[in-house]
C-alpha cells in the first residue's frame, strides 16, 4: 500500500466498501477527468485489496471457531463404552 493510501487500513470494513462504492459511481459516470480517474481507481485498487484480506482474515477465523466447536461437540457426542450383560432366553440364546 502506497503512502497516500495508508489510511485505509484504518478504515473499517464497512467504511471501506461505502468508499471504494462512490469511487467505482464517480468513475462509471465518467464525469472526472483522466488524471482524477487515475487517482481514484489507484485508490479504489488499493481498497479492494486490503478488504479482500479482511474478508480473507474472517473467513479463516469463522474457520477456526467452526472447526474448534466440531470436534468438541465430536469428542461430547461420542458414546462411552461400557460393559454390557448380555440378555438371554430360557435356551441361552441372546434376544
Amino acid at each position: 500500500m502506497t503512502e497516500k493510501n495508508a489510511d485505509i487500513a484504518k478504515l473499517s470494513f464497512e467504511d471501506g466498501m461505502t468508499e471504494l462504492e462512490s469511487l467505482v459511481n464517480r468513475l462509471e459516470a465518467r464525469d472526472i477527468g483522466l488524471e482524477e480517474s487515475l487517482a481514484a481507481f489507484e485508490r479504489g485498487y488499493a481498497l479492494q485489496v486490503y478488504l479482500a484480506e479482511k474478508l480473507k482474515a474472517t473467513e479463516m477465523r469463522i474457520e477456526k471457531i467452526t472447526a474448534a466447536q466440531t470436534s468438541t461437540r465430536a469428542i461430547a457426542s461420542k458414546p462411552s463404552v461400557q460393559s454390557a450383560e448380555v440378555v438371554t432366553d430360557d435356551d441361552g440364546l441372546p434376544f
